[in-house]
């Protein structure tokens, strides 16, 4: 009988243990409270152009991953699975610190830039790629500078990128 109150047991902590890293899309960990530990699977869409910080992106959503010592390697193109706190940093969610990085396979073709209009362009696809056509900034011509806004004009209207 104690055999199997001990397997029961063992049974039900490896069951919460699934159930406290199970993955969850990108959109729905984006909406869970910061300071709160998710566990989300995505493709990495830069390198070491942006420094430590990492963006994953899923067919639903992207985020950001910052913790230096798991990110630095990460390729574009590397598909992982990442779990860590979310946080808000100067208004960025990303997860940090990250706890556990597996990368599951590398090489997979990144996610195709959404195709939006300056008016399109908000908080909702933040750290996706996306692609705006027929775009001129307003300093146009010289090199994008990090923590820094730029003005840029569409045919008759105008927006605003943050780098």
């Amino acid at each position: 009988m104690m055999r199997f109150y001990r397997f029961f047991l063992l049974l039900f902590c490896l069951n919460f243990a699934s159930i406290s890293h199970a993955q969850t899309s990108i959109a729905e960990a984006r909406l869970q409270a910061v300071g709160t530990e998710v566990t989300v699977r995505g493709v990495v869409t830069n390198g070491p152009e942006l420094g430590i910080i990492r963006y994953i992106e899923d067919p639903t959503a992207g985020i950001a991953l910052y913790f230096s010592a798991l990110t630095n390697s990460l390729n574009p193109g590397d598909s992982i699975v990442a779990t860590g706190i979310l946080d808000d940093f100067a208004g960025l969610l990303e997860l940090n610190p990250i706890s556990e990085l597996t990368v599951v396979q590398t090489a997979v073709e990144l996610p195709i830039p959404q195709l939006i209009e300056n008016a399109s362009l908000n908080e909702s696809l933040e750290s996706e790629l996306v692609r705006l056509n027929g775009v001129v900034f307003q300093n146009g011509g010289s090199q994008f500078s990090p923590n820094t806004s730029y003005t840029f004009t569409q045919g008759s209207g105008s927006g605003s990128l943050y780098i």
